[in-house]
């Protein structure tokens, strides 16, 4: 089995999106059929990468949306983890992975999609995005957000390019 750099032992793309749409099907459950729900994160990629976990974004729309989402999420999850501006985040287990589902605005989901769809299809860059992101994530988390905008605005950049 393929360990990343944290030596966690990754799943393969098929045991990860299998999880995820039991996930997907339980959020809608408790959400609603209308909800935007996406995997996002290392393991959304063809070539799994990351802590092993799954990151799953939920859109919102209105403050008012959010806040009602976050209603129905705690009744089933507890307390978030860690509240923003503009996200909340929700951590659970998941047969054994971590989940960490992110109530997010819509811009966030988009630059997310993004990036999840270029590194799927820059496979050099995928490598290079998932060494920086190992290395400054041990040292520095505010630069490593810097390095995740740079690539998501050079993701969002070609997307926008090619549907133009």
């Amino acid at each position: 089995m393929k360990k990343d750099s944290y030596g966690v032992t990754l799943k393969t793309v098929r045991q990860y999106r299998e999880m995820f749409k039991k996930i997907k099907k339980r959020r809608i459950n408790i959400l609603g059929e209308d909800v935007l729900i996406e995997h996002v994160g290392g393991t959304s990629l063809i070539s799994p990468t990351g802590k092993g976990d799954i990151d799953v974004y939920v859109a919102y729309h209105t403050h008012k949306e959010r806040v009602a989402l976050e209603r129905r999420l705690q009744g089933e999850l507890g307390t978030y983890a860690k509240k923003t501006p503009i996200r909340t985040r929700f951590n659970y287990f998941f047969q054994g992975v971590e989940v960490e589902i992110q109530l997010s605005n819509l811009e966030s989901l988009r630059q997310a999609v993004a990036l999840r769809q270029y590194l799927n299809t820059h496979s050099a860059e995928a490598k290079k995005y998932a060494s920086t992101i190992v290395k400054i994530r041990k040292s520095a988390l505010g630069k490593m957000y810097k390095v995740k905008s740079a690539f998501s605005k050079k993701a969002l950049k070609e997307m926008e390019g090619s549907v133009g």
